[in-house]
């Protein structure tokens, strides 16, 4: 359950739900776990058909900063001088490199207590934003989700810090923010992959802030995740995914370690998730689970084996670099041991 809503924004009724992708999901029950991720970006827009899926990378990855393929920091803390940011590549010099991910095996993310000047700053725009949104949408959930502040990736240590913010501030900064080097939305993604090789995809429901979107189980991190001070990321994936498709955890291993994507204003970090079922079996038994739902969030369960079964204009940025680098060599680089 996400932390109720604090003043001076509160939700009008308790069917509100802090759901969705970007923008929360309509559910009949209480406010649920928040599952936000900014699809919405518009140096990201969907690809028309016949635009080919290396093209349409080019553009989506043209902010990724060349610190994936170093081993060293990958973003700057709130203590970096202004000129840090500014000296990142622009995405002009990124436009063409190709995406990576690299392994990150440990985590260490506490909580940052200081105020946002962002959402200070941009107060008023914020609220008029957030009352266009909620008129547009009632069931919006202004609670609070934690927001990456900065932090730096050594090796295969990722260090940072999440500051708790409301939806209403995330959302704005998302969609029209600057990116400033430091903050990013920091989510966990459960990749889950069957017995055969397939990745397996929730397709969102009709009723979702995202209807039709195709991506892995997951959400940017929220109260719900601090464990002893903590943010714990291998823990949102093992209750995103069984709260998305039903799995339990006894019926899945998970691997070590996470595969982290980064862009101008995300870290999508993609936590292996291996079924012993067949891609069928798999989306056959998710999609039973999903039936004993009175309002299940995903519509289908979309298998990908081949370059084949990518939808570029239905899968955001993260999730389409993601199946490009999985079927590029990615699946065998991710099965090494070590």
């Amino acid at each position: 359950m996400i932390a109720p809503a604090p003043a001076p924004i509160a939700p009008p009724a308790a069917a509100r739900s802090s759901r969705g992708v970007h923008a929360p999901i309509i559910r009949a029950a209480a406010p649920t776990r928040a599952n936000f991720f900014n699809i919405e970006n518009p140096s990201c827009k969907a690809p028309s058909r016949g635009t080919t899926i290396g093209d349409h990378r080019a553009i989506c990855q043209a902010a990724v900063r060349s610190a994936l393929t170093d081993g060293n920091a990958c973003f700057a803390g709130p203590e970096a001088p202004a000129e840090a940011a500014s000296s990142l590549p622009s995405r002009e010099d990124n436009a063409l490199a190709v995406p990576r991910f690299r392994r990150i095996r440990h985590i260490d993310a506490t909580l940052d207590a200081s105020p946002w000047a962002y959402a200070e700053r941009q107060r008023p725009a914020i609220d008029a934003a957030w009352a266009a949104a909620t008129a547009a949408n009632p069931a919006l959930f202004n609670g609070r989700v934690l927001l990456m502040s900065g932090g730096g990736v050594t090796g295969e240590r990722m260090t940072g810090r999440y500051r708790p913010v409301l939806y209403a501030e995330f959302l704005h900064y998302m969609r029209h923010g600057e990116a400033d080097g430091r903050t990013k939305n920091g989510f966990a993604l459960a990749g889950l992959v069957a017995s055969d090789g397939a990745l397996a995809m929730g397709v969102m429901g009709a009723h979702t802030a995202n209807a039709g979107k195709i991506y892995f189980p997951g959400g940017t991190p929220d109260l719900d995740d601090l464990v002893d001070g903590r943010v714990d990321l291998a823990g949102s994936v093992r209750r995103e995914l069984g709260e998305e498709t039903g799995l339990r955890t006894d019926e899945v291993t998970f691997d070590d370690g996470f595969w982290l994507y980064e862009d101008d204003k995300r870290l999508a970090f993609t936590k292996i998730v291996r079924s012993p079922l067949a891609g069928d079996a798999l989306r056959q038994t998710i999609l039973g689970r999903l039936a004993a739902e009175a309002q299940p969030e995903l519509a289908d369960i979309h298998l990908v084996r081949s370059a084949d079964d990518l939808i570029p204009e239905r899968m955001p940025a993260f999730q389409l670099a993601f199946c490009e680098w999985w079927l590029a060599g990615g699946a065998a680089e991710a099965a090494q041991p070590g």
